[in-house]
């Protein structure tokens, strides 16, 4: 008797977690951004050598963050092919202190971008699952600022600003959903953003403005090479069910 008594509990516990996926999901998430390509660089262990390498190939950034709030819309029963949308920000930083010479300085990098995403997704979902990985493709908007601060014990400051500027790409990610409840779940994942395959532009720089000068190009008399701008983004977050 007892042992029909924890079968018919057991049945009765995975059916309870059978419910109907849920067509529309809400996801918060967070976690590391990893700047990769162009965009990853050193200062340099010397002053000399950091106002040397000032107008390099990178964007001479090390870490990162992100954060974001996204939607997934299935229009369909079987729930395994989704409209995705997301909102999300990436900040990146890097800083030196250069102690060597007469006048010590320290320097701090830091580029931003907030990033509007529209795309497709596709999970293997069941029933009964309560791990549904997931793999998908956006097409991006990526708008960017930052600033380059550099601050002497002796000589003056330095405050830089970078020009607003925007391009667009696309991102591919993938990663799983666990189900917690019936409202409820955990989100794991993984994104890697190509963020100006499209726009790139090099131009002037003006008073206290530097550009982001992606393009190849002179500005300025400087040379300016090519510089692709891709990220790695590693994140999880809470995902909230609302439609079934």
């Amino acid at each position: 008797m007892k042992s029909k008594t924890f079968l018919i509990a057991l049945m009765l516990f995975f059916a309870s977690e059978a419910y109907a996926q849920p067509n529309t999901t809400l996801h918060f998430t967070g976690g590391y951004s990893i700047p990769m390509g162009d965009m990853k660089g050193e200062f340099g262990s010397t002053q000399a050598t950091f106002t040397a390498n000032a107008d390099s190939n990178t964007y001479f950034m090390q870490n990162g963050f992100n954060f974001g709030l996204g939607i997934k819309y299935s229009p369909y029963k079987n729930r395994g092919l989704k409209v995705i949308g997301s909102i999300s920000y990436n900040g990146f930083s890097q800083n030196k202190e250069y102690t060597e010479v007469a006048d010590p300085v320290k320097v701090d990098l830091a580029l931003r971008i907030f990033t509007l995403s529209a795309g497709l997704e596709f999970s293997r979902i069941t029933r009964t699952s309560r791990i549904n990985p997931f793999i998908n493709a956006e097409f991006t908007a990526n708008f960017f600022s930052g600033n380059l601060s550099e601050r002497y014990q002796i000589g003056e400051d330095v405050d830089l600003s970078l020009k607003p500027a925007s391009r667009y790409g696309f991102q591919f990610g993938g990663g799983a959903d666990f189900v917690l409840g019936e409202r409820l779940g955990l989100m794991l994942g993984v994104k890697y953003n190509i963020a100006n395959l499209i726009g790139k532009e090099s131009t002037g720089d003006v008073a206290k403005e530097y550009g982001l000068n992606d393009k190849e190009g002179i500005v300025n008399d400087v040379k300016y090479y090519t510089r692709n701008i891709n990220f790695l983004q590693i994140y999880a977050g809470i995902t909230l069910y609302l439609g079934l």
